[in-house]
């Protein structure tokens, strides 16, 4: 029974936050930890996205426009591993600037 009860939650969690544009993790978390503790919902909450980007991608995997992933996609996996960092740069660095916060390197 705490099984079935488990995966109706995360069958739920997961259809729910499909359909309402926003991540799962929302409703997914927070009933998870009353089954297990936090270290293991964390690693579930993984497992269960793996599973999810699986299956909206053969739901909705004929809906794919294939000229924006190739001008988005490709450009930003290419950034992404190719991109040379010193060991003395950070990835991010903070400045506060009255109200606002600059962001230099993303």
């Amino acid at each position: 029974m705490f099984t079935l009860l488990f995966f109706l939650i995360a069958l739920v969690s997961e259809i729910v936050g499909t359909v309402a544009g926003f991540g799962s993790s929302v409703f997914f978390v927070p009933l998870a930890g009353f089954f297990f503790d936090f270290h293991q919902v964390l690693a579930l909450t993984s497992i269960l996205h793996v599973f999810s980007n699986a299956a909206k991608l053969v739901f909705f995997g004929r809906h794919i426009r294939l000229r924006l992933l190739l001008l988005l996609g490709v450009p930003s996996i290419r950034y992404r591993y190719c991109r040379r960092v010193s060991q003395h740069e950070t990835y991010l660095q903070i400045r506060p600037a009255g109200p606002r916060v600059i962001f230099d390197r993303l």
